[in-house]
């Protein structure tokens, strides 16, 4: 009888999941003035309903469009468009039929939540950094990489060992690259310039939450002082920092294995030039001494490249990281130059 009855609720539940899903809404929500259209997958029905709750009242009505076929999905369906309803609250979808959607809301703060979240996936990332109780709670870690003693690959030119800590891990592996840098911070600097005070001080509880400055400045700030490191003495930029290989699924700490200045060549150079252009503009109110290095830098790094206009990168044979090679550098240079010339 136990297991009839728990396979009867596994059905039940499976069902009403079922019924759910026919209506496809934004799970996060939606801006008051935006459009607000759900995907009906039960074309049956052919008007809706939207309530709110918790007390189910109903706040708009509206039919449902004529059936088309979603090639994408490989669906018939149907659109519920409710966009007409602007004001903020808690709301669901219910169809002529009975079935009801899962829960959303409206607020002009719909997305804040979500923004603040993707900040702090950059904290989860640091390099040469512990991760501690306060600021990461179940995913503290233990610092891994301190990069101190960075092997000179033969790829750059040079030999020896150098410094290259801070920084932020490439995706789902132990590797820093200076292009992958160029859209990471390029994007975030330019949400501060737009909405500077989006991620004011403590929005985001950082270890560096609490100083006065801008959250999100505060973290881009890791990344470029790492970036500040990748700077040869001619000008040129370094294309990344790994190991030959990639570590594999272990934690930050337990991967011991040589790490590497590998490579150097436009596309890295011209991404560094103009990420420390933008830089020295948005970090001078807080701190000139950084913002006129991160000038020069740039500046040193713009005259390598227009002495050395077409270097690609490539892997060198024995390394077997990512390789994120560019032979068409024209975007490059009018970023830079762009950058540079604010």
């Amino acid at each position: 009888m136990k297991i009839i009855a728990v396979t009867l609720c596994l059905s039940a539940g499976t069902t009403l999941l079922g019924q759910y899903m026919d209506i496809r809404i934004n799970q996060l929500g939606y801006y008051p003035q935006a459009p607000k259209i759900a995907i009906v997958k039960q074309t049956q029905a052919t008007s809706f309903s939207v309530l709110r709750l918790p007390d189910s009242t109903v706040v708009y009505n509206g039919n449902l469009t004529a059936v088309r076929y979603d090639t994408d999905s490989g669906d018939s369906i149907r659109w519920a468009d409710f966009s007409g309803l602007t004001t903020e609250g808690r709301y669901c979808i219910r169809l002529s039929t009975g079935t009801t959607s899962f829960a959303f809301q409206i607020s002009a703060d719909i997305l804040r939540e979500v923004a603040y979240a993707s900040l702090r996936s950059y904290y989860y990332q640091r390099c040469s950094y512990e991760l501690t109780q306060p600021y990461a709670g179940i995913w503290s870690r233990k610092a891994g990489h301190p990069d101190t003693s960075v092997l000179y690959h033969s790829s750059t030119g040079r030999t020896g060992k150098g410094r290259s800590p801070l920084g932020w891990y490439d995706a789902g592996d132990y590797d820093k690259y200076t292009v992958n840098a160029g859209i990471s911070v390029a994007n975030l600097l330019q949400v501060y310039e737009l909405f500077p005070d989006y991620f004011a001080d403590s929005t985001v509880s950082i270890s560096e939450s609490g100083n006065g400055i801008n959250d999100l400045l505060d973290e881009v700030r890791f990344e470029l002082e790492w970036l500040a490191t990748m700077q040869d003495t001619d000008g040129g930029v370094f294309h990344k920092v790994t190991t030959a290989n990639f570590s594999g699924f272990i934690m930050p700490e337990a991967d011991i294995a040589d790490r590497y200045f590998i490579g150097k060549g436009t596309a890295a150079t011209l991404d560094f030039a103009a990420m420390m252009a933008m830089a020295g503009r948005i970090y001078r109110p807080f701190d000139s001494v950084f913002a006129n290095q991160c000038v020069n830098m740039a500046r040193k790094a713009w005259q390598w490249a227009v002495k050395h206009p077409t270097v690609a990168f490539k892997n060198p044979a024995d390394i077997h990281t990512g390789e994120y090679g560019d032979n068409s550098f024209g975007d490059e240079f009018l970023w830079a130059a762009s950058e540079l010339l604010i």
